[in-house]
């Protein structure tokens, strides 16, 4: 919320999304309140269609404190989306190179968030996307097939 608050000082047209609930989100309701920027925040709350939302953003951001690997970040991607996610996020995460991961523990961090906000927003969409997650491997039939062949090769060695 600091990092978009900041964010309006530099882009007046910014508007915030965002997705998901949990024990803070009443907190965070609150904070924007405070703030006096309710009119540029939506909080759309726990939902199915993250794909679908994905598709009426122009970049996408993860300030993660802690995270495993983030499904979100690469539907994300997916997407074509330019992407900052917190430098505590695992790299497996950033699979496009328009994927900036940012440190977000200081204030100054948040400057650099900024920085990053305002030059990847300008970045179109990447287009080739898909292929890109499915070279890394990212695709859930290739990964299938992969699976069920090595399956079929250790049972039949079981058997011979």
């Amino acid at each position: 919320i600091d990092y978009f608050n900041l964010l309006c000082k530099h882009m007046d047209n910014a508007k915030l999304l965002l997705i998901g609930d949990g024990e803070l989100l009443e907190e965070m309701k609150s904070y924007v309140e405070k703030l006096e920027i309710s009119d540029k925040v939506i909080f759309l709350g726990a939902i199915n269609d993250v794909p679908d939302k994905l598709q009426a953003i122009d970049l996408f951001v993860l300030p993660s404190l802690a995270e495993g690997l983030p499904v979100v970040a690469l539907e994300a991607q997916a997407s074509g989306l330019p992407c900052i996610i917190s430098a505590q996020v695992t790299r497996e995460a950033g699979v496009l190179p328009a994927t900036k991961y940012l440190p977000i523990k200081s204030e100054q961090d948040l400057n650099k968030w900024v920085d990053s906000t305002i030059t990847l927003s300008k970045i179109p969409r990447e287009m080739n996307s898909k292929e890109m997650l499915s070279e890394r491997g990212y695709n859930i039939v290739d990964e299938a097939e992969k699976l069920d062949q090595l399956y079929k090769s250790l049972l039949k060695r079981r058997i011979v």
